[in-house]
């Protein structure tokens, strides 16, 4: 067996991933693309959550497998750049902030006493471990999402205080929604609302206590192959593998920013490139609306 050199994985449960510290989503990913598109029978949200809670109902499986994700740290640290696996994970922390919130609302709900209780300290226990990590007497996000938008939703998601997505606004540039914060913001709509409807076919009788079951569920039998690279490039070959021929293709233009990214690391000004690279991103979002065969005639003008 060949060992390379800064490079790990082992698989572990969803708990013990969040655990390990700080993920950002870098500049080579693209925006959040899962949508709830229900006229779809490709609607990965749907899927993504019934296939969870089918598993979670299961009795006779011990395990349920979500997949690899393959991540960049420098040496001896704890933030990680997700090169494989950031929209399961963004919508993983998007079913965690619906959860948290029906719990608020229930808990709200609640006179005071040992049931109140029980639910508060779930709430802190088992849920909000998924959103922050301490850094002296600093809190700060496990998940930061690459663009802009997507970090706006993100960050009001985590503080729902029992109300339902649909109250968040859909962030907006010129007038124009941004499609990262919407997809995101639509996907957490969806699933509050179809989550609560499954915990009450599941446990009419306390589907707030199957909404909890369901955390743990996730918590410590969804597992997943961790695979972590101190090599920008080995982690740049393996963003490029794992796109391969069954996943969406790269388009011209990620496959570039991807080499920006990539040379920025390798050359050690990864704080100088990659802030260009973001405004690089912002000043394509026109192009790319337009669709894929014009966003490559522009490349091929560029590159050439």
């Amino acid at each position: 067996m060949v060992a390379i050199e800064g490079t790990e994985s082992a698989t572990m449960a969803l708990e013990d991933i969040f655990a390990k510290g700080h993920f950002v989503i870098p500049t080579i990913q693209r925006d959040y693309e899962w949508r709830p598109d229900s006229s779809s029978k490709t609607n990965q949200v749907r899927v993504f959550l019934e296939d969870l809670w089918r598993f979670h109902t299961m009795s006779d499986v011990d395990y349920y497998f979500l997949g690899t994700q393959i991540v960049y740290s420098n040496p001896g640290s704890s933030k990680f750049q997700i090169m494989d696996g950031q929209q399961r994970l963004t919508t993983i922390t998007a079913l965690l902030s619906v959860c948290k919130s029906h719990l608020e609302n229930y808990r709200d709900r609640l006179p005071q006493g040992d049931e109140f209780d029980k639910v508060q300290n779930f709430i802190l226990d088992e849920i909000d471990k998924y959103f922050w990590y301490l850094k002296g007497v600093k809190r700060y996000p496990i998940l930061t999402p690459k663009e802009s938008s997507s970090k706006t939703v993100m960050a009001k998601l985590r503080k729902l205080h029992g109300k339902a997505p649909n109250s968040i606004e859909a962030p907006k540039e010129d007038g124009k929604v941004l499609p990262g914060g919407k997809n995101l913001l639509d996907s957490a709509t969806y699933l509050h609302k179809f989550l609560l409807k499954k915990a009450k076919s599941e446990n009419k009788k306390d589907p707030y206590l199957e909404l909890m079951k369901f955390v743990e569920t996730l918590s410590k039998k969804v597992i997943i192959t961790f695979t972590r690279t101190e090599n920008i490039s080995m982690a740049f070959q393996m963003y490029i593998s794992v796109n391969g021929p069954n996943a969406k293709p790269l388009n011209t233009f990620d496959l570039y920013r991807g080499l920006l990214v990539q040379r920025a690391y390798v050359i050690k000004m990864p704080n100088k490139i990659e802030p260009r690279v973001s405004e690089l991103n912002k000043e394509m979002r026109p192009i790319k609306r337009m669709g894929e065969p014009e966003l490559n005639r522009v490349m091929t003008f560029w590159l050439e």
